[in-house]
């Protein structure tokens, strides 16, 4: 039956590609009309390249699956020429109709390509254009002669204002413009935007760049430029532009309502109070934001000359703050020939409270399971736009072989509150105001009831958070505790732990214990939408953390008693490691319907001082959805460990992880896109256990314990999810070490998997 359904569904797909390459791509292009059948761009300088170049392209030929094969417009090509039929209308609004190719965009593209190559310092670059016609279709090729570029020979600064001289002399950054650079437009624009942002953080409210202009000098046959920077006259018209502005007043408005209509705007109770130099608006009827909150906010004061970074620091500030809804900032100036301005900041009121409630299923090894969660969340408990978050969570799961009394159930609760500022002890307020960043406080409580043995896990966390252009995010876990208590365990299951205490790891994941944690984590992104002008995107994650470190100190200071060899707090062993995470994804976007993604993955985590294991909720694991594809999840590893029958979750994590993947991502149809992907990875120990032979790491050998699979996957891109399903296949398998370790020929029933998930895999 199986061979059957095999071959069965090689001869559907075999079909299914006759059909496709059997329906001509020209089917419909007119008599007089060709196809776009290639594009190619050639130059003969490399600061042109070809992938950059393609975005300036007026007319492209039809989308190619994984840049071979034109499924869309073989798509569009099934369709019959009734439109009136409702499945030829559905078949060509699946896929793509031809391009026809248009020399007037050719030419457009050649104007675009010389505008490109002029602006990058080739302002002698010529495009030359060639079209081949064959058989309906028709091969474009632009030559791009880029000839030598100009430089410049000497950059000099004249701004005729002696303040702002002074003050972009003072600036110790470095100009982005040097003696003997390609003269580069784009090089001399951020040069322009650089000098602005220095003066509009030192007064110069009014200031625009059109203020400033280049001025270049060349010799007759010499690609040699003269550059200089001048800025405009100061005339009545644009006097104020070369006026240093100072804040002579600031308002707040908490009271604004944008939806408002004129009616509730006469009937509100409004009042002014005046608090450390500033104006507040209030309504009396919801004094919903205190006045202390939002001087600690603000980060420029009246009688400061404006600053562009102050006015951006309070607009992040505010923003932070989960109890407004709205934020405008704005300025004016007192009067038409005055040099002071008035602030103005209205803020409006958010949805403060909410209540939600989540239903999940669970499937777990043939076991069936439902839960059932309920949030609460309220954003400005003490009118500080404090987010108080409250949520409980009840399962239940039916067990193979137990009685109905004696299944798996779990109960557990959390709750947080989220302040948008930096608070610590000790610390004046002026510095704690210059740390832009969030604090929580977490409780968390989980109770869980199995056959073998009841255990209790509780938790608190003091943190920050904090975010820098919308790039850069920061947490720190300045206390983390993890609490674990078993305070039932049936006979059975104790002797089974007591006859397997060779295995470290299994033990300590149901013994007594607690975690104290310290951590710090940067995230990094550059945050684009893909598109032809910025075509990577990328992100970037480091992590570290240490525990036990200061309790270790305590119990040495005290001269505490060791007990089986380790010191206990409280009477519980605590753990005690350093661990470390860093982990690159990128993303390049070929052309629009194209692309290639990469992820590097790499994990240590080393126990010492008072324990010998890492804690199994911190050790590493490899296979699944977003890792290796071609192993389930937490069935790879570690090294060449080969699990005897079963499910062996505790002796398949380790202490060193690896994950590597390449995904060439492509456009079918519709709302579908397809991927072909290569996954490699594996995870290690740091020492030697006897229950995980073959899985310490070492240096002379663990490059041949790494795992590599390949497959092929489909998603479904809804815009707001992505639902995804792999196959991964099994191309080397560590843990059939010296035997038949390679499967590409001769794969197994067991070497294919597939993975279900929601989102990208990385």
């Amino acid at each position: 039956m199986n061979r059957f359904r095999k071959s069965f569904s090689v001869h559907i797909l075999l079909l299914l590609l006759i059909l496709l390459s059997g329906c001509s791509t020209v089917k419909y292009v007119k008599q007089d009309e060709f196809l776009l059948s290639k594009l190619t761009i050639e130059s003969d300088n490399k600061r042109l390249r070809s992938s950059e170049l393609e975005a300036y392209v007026k007319q492209k030929p039809n989308q190619r699956v994984f840049g071979i094969f034109k499924m869309p417009l073989h798509i569009y090509s099934l369709s019959g020429r009734n439109d009136k039929l409702g499945i030829n209308r559905f078949i060509k609004r699946v896929g793509e109709a031809p391009v026809i190719y248009n020399s007037e965009l050719t030419d457009k593209t050649v104007e675009e390509l010389t505008k490109v190559a002029q602006n990058k310092g080739f302002l002698h670059a010529r495009i030359d254009t060639s079209v081949i016609y064959k058989k309906k279709k028709a091969y474009v090729t632009y030559k791009i002669h880029a000839g030598e570029p100009f430089r410049i020979s000497e950059y000099e600064k004249h701004i005729k204002d002696p303040v702002m001289d002074s003050i972009l002399s003072a600036n110790p950054l470095q100009p982005k413009i040097l003696n003997n650079m390609i003269l580069d437009n784009g090089i001399l624009e951020d040069e322009r935007t650089r000098l602005i942002s220095i003066l509009r953080n030192n007064g110069y409210y009014a200031l625009n760049k059109d203020l400033f202009l280049y001025y270049a000098d060349s010799t007759e046959q010499s690609n040699q430029i003269q550059l200089s920077l001048e800025s405009v006259p100061k005339t009545n018209e644009n006097r104020s532009a070369f006026d240093r502005f100072r804040i002579s007043k600031i308002i707040v408005d908490t009271s604004f309502d944008p939806l408002a209509d004129e009616y509730k705007l006469e009937n509100l109770r409004r009042d002014t109070i005046f608090y450390k130099g500033v104006y507040i608006v209030e309504n009396l009827n919801d004094i919903w934001l205190k006045s202390k909150y939002i001087d600690q906010a603000l980060y420029f004061h009246t009688g400061d000359y404006y600053n562009e970074s102050s006015v951006n620091a309070t607009y992040s500030a505010f923003s932070r703050m989960p109890a407004i809804k709205f934020i405008n900032i704005r300025f004016n100036p007192v009067s038409e020939d005055s040099d002071e301005l008035v602030c103005l900041i209205e803020l409006s009121k958010a949805k403060s409270q909410s209540f939600s409630t989540e239903l999940e299923g669970t499937h777990s090894a043939g076991d069936l399971g439902a839960a059932v969660a309920f949030s609460y969340k309220h954003g400005n408990i003490f009118k500080g736009s404090e987010m108080l978050t409250f949520k409980v969570r009840g399962a239940y799961e039916q067990l193979h072989g137990t009685s109905i009394t004696d299944n798996y159930t779990e109960f557990g609760g959390e709750t947080s509150i989220n302040f948008p500022r930096f608070l610590f002890p000790i610390l004046h307020s002026s510095v704690r105001k210059k740390i832009r960043a969030n604090t929580e406080f977490a409780l968390s409580y989980n109770y869980q009831h199995r056959p073998e043995f009841t255990r209790v896990i509780a938790g608190g966390a003091w943190r920050y958070k904090w975010t820098v252009k919308e790039q850069h995010r920061h947490t720190f876990d300045f206390v983390d505790l993890s609490y674990t208590y078993l305070p039932r365990m049936s006979d059975e299951f104790k002797n089974e732990m007591d006859q397997i205490n060779v295995n470290p790891v299994l033990r300590y994941s149901y013994e007594n214990h607690f975690i104290l944690r310290t951590g710090y984590t940067y995230y990094k992104t550059n945050n684009v939408k893909l598109n032809k002008f910025n075509p990577i995107r990328y992100t970037f994650r480091a992590g570290a953390e240490s525990a036990g470190n200061a309790l270790y100190a305590i119990s040495s200071l005290t001269k505490a008693k060791k007990v089986n060899g380790g010191y206990e707090m409280l009477g519980i062993r605590y753990a005690q490691y350093v661990k470390g995470d860093l982990d690159y994804a990128m993303t390049y976007r070929i052309d629009k319907r194209n692309y290639i993604a990469w992820h590097v993955g790499f994990g240590v985590a080393y126990p010492y001082g008072n324990m010998t294991v890492i804690p199994y909720e911190k050790r590493y694991f490899a296979g699944g959805a977003n890792s290796v594809r071609a192993w389930n999840v937490r069935t790879l590893g570690p090294g060449r460990y080969r699990r005897t029958e079963g499910i062996d979750f505790i002796n398949q994590s380790g202490d060193i992880k690896l994950d590597l993947s390449v995904e060439y991502r492509s456009y079918l149809f519709w709302k579908l896109h397809g991927a072909i992907f290569i996954d490699a990875g594996n995870i290690w120990t740091l020492r030697k256990y006897d229950n995980q032979p073959g899985g310490q790491f070492q240096f002379d050998t663990f490059y041949k314990e790494i795992a590599l699979g390949y497959g092929a996957g489909i998603r479904a891109d809804f815009d707001y999810f992505v639902l995804r399903l792999d196959l991964g296949i099994k191309a080397y398998d560590p843990s059939l070490y010296a035997r038949d370790s390679w499967r590409l020929i001769q794969p197994g029933k067991n070497d294919f998997v597939l993975n279900f998930a929601v989102g990208y895999p990385f």
